[in-house]
């Protein structure tokens, strides 16, 4: 006579052999990993939530579009755990024995308590929605442990110990993210961006003091790849701790020389040339213009909402140097272009001596100007340290549409 512990056992030793049947195929084609794909899903999904925001604030987005984007993201994240259901399904035009069928009813059942999984991320990503950190930390602890328990079984995998250690970085612990960045360059010595990525840890840790340790990663990464951006920044710095400022100066100098930087992180890097004394290159152009809207072209908000500036060489190419969009409830409006805004990194305000600045009042479909959209022009020899002013005095006459 079967006691209760040895029927269920049956049933799961039924239920295996049914779940082995039906999951030949995928063994075969060794799917990615479910734990380190949820975990960069997670980490795309919180970066774009970002991205959105950012537009939102800089005018790229009104409220409404932007809600329906983070709506769209959560039910893309949601629906990306049901792919490998999707896969099964496809799969499923062959016909099957009687007896594998039935042997798929306490697999039903399985799938059945499955689903509470699916249910917690659709409520982590509902909580996401209401409550950006919150659910971020929820996304990433529960991408850690998943992480973590695959680790035990293969302790040899690298990328999952690379993305194990960008997690625990990005949830607070320094310390235990330098310690799974060490077993990843253990694993793969010859990934710079890891040993970078390592010292960054182990300096976080150390109150942002590069010497010793952290340094000695950086000088592999700079063995790697001697051009590397954040290795040059970082070995500088380093560099410059150390009291070795010609070296210090020597690596700035060649970021600035190499790579296009953000602007914030430029201007620290121009400065710290420029304290070590070396030449430094020059400082980004920015131009703060006053925008004003005639009187005598009326009430034009409520049919043009969208005010596109920008900025355009006088003797260069025809495509503008520098774009903002905004939504102003009424004027005068202040904006600033700089190298900041420009469409190309080869393109900047600060490599031209004059340029046109434009501001024009459209539908905001796209900054192609239509016949009747108040415009205004402004010429500028660069650089200017003041304010200027733009005033909307005109608009585009009857015609073809024009392009900025």
């Amino acid at each position: 006579m079967m006691t209760p512990l040895m029927t269920l056992a049956a049933m799961a030793a039924v239920a295996l052999i049914a779940v082995v049947l039906l999951c030949l195929p995928w063994w075969r084609q060794r799917p990615a990993d479910e734990a380190e794909r949820r975990a960069l899903n997670v980490a795309t999904y919180r970066q774009r939530m970002d991205e959105i925001d950012q537009e939102l604030v800089g005018g790229i987005l009104d409220p409404e579009a932007a809600e329906q984007l983070r709506a769209e993201q959560g039910a893309r994240l949601l629906a990306d755990t049901d792919s490998g259901a999707a896969a099964v399904v496809a799969g499923g035009g062959r016909r099957r024995p009687l007896w594998l069928w039935i042997l798929l009813v306490p697999v039903a059942a399985a799938v059945g308590y499955s689903q509470q999984a699916r249910w917690s991320l659709a409520n982590d990503i509902e909580i996401a929605r209401v409550d950006p950190e919150t659910g971020a930390r929820l996304a990433m602890a529960r991408s850690q442990v998943e992480l973590q328990a695959r680790l035990q079984q293969t302790p040899d995998d690298a990328e999952a110990w690379a993305t194990l250690a960008q997690l625990q970085m990005a949830s607070g612990a320094p310390a235990t993210a330098a310690a799974s960045w060490a077993r990843a360059t253990a694993l793969v010595p010859d990934q710079p961006d890891w040993w970078v990525a390592e010292a960054e840890a182990m300096a976080a840790e150390r109150q942002q003091d590069l010497r010793g340790p952290p340094r000695e990663r950086i000088e592999r990464a700079l063995a790697l790849a001697p051009d590397h951006g954040k290795a040059l920044f970082y070995g500088g710095m380093a560099a410059a701790q150390s009291g070795d400022i010609e070296l210090a100066r020597a690596r700035w100098s060649r970021l600035l020389e190499v790579h296009e930087l953000p602007p914030q992180v430029r201007q620290v890097v121009v400065r710290g040339v420029e304290e070590w004394g070396g030449a430094a290159a020059p400082a980004d152009v920015a131009v703060t213009v006053e925008i004003l809207l005639d009187p005598a072209l009326g009430e034009v908000l409520g049919e043009r909402p969208v005010l596109w500036v920008f900025a355009k060489a006088v003797d260069g190419p025809p495509m503008p140097l520098a774009v903002r969009r905004m939504q102003p409830e009424a004027f005068p409006v202040t904006v600033t272009l700089g190298d900041a805004d420009a469409m190309t990194p080869e393109l900047r305000l600060s490599r031209f001596a004059e340029v046109e600045l434009t501001a024009r009042l459209g539908t905001g479909v796209d900054v192609t100007a239509q016949a009747g959209d108040p415009e205004g022009r402004l010429r500028l020899q660069l650089p200017v340290t003041t304010p200027q002013r733009l005033v909307l005095d005109s608009r585009v006459g009857d015609g073809p549409s024009t392009t900025p």
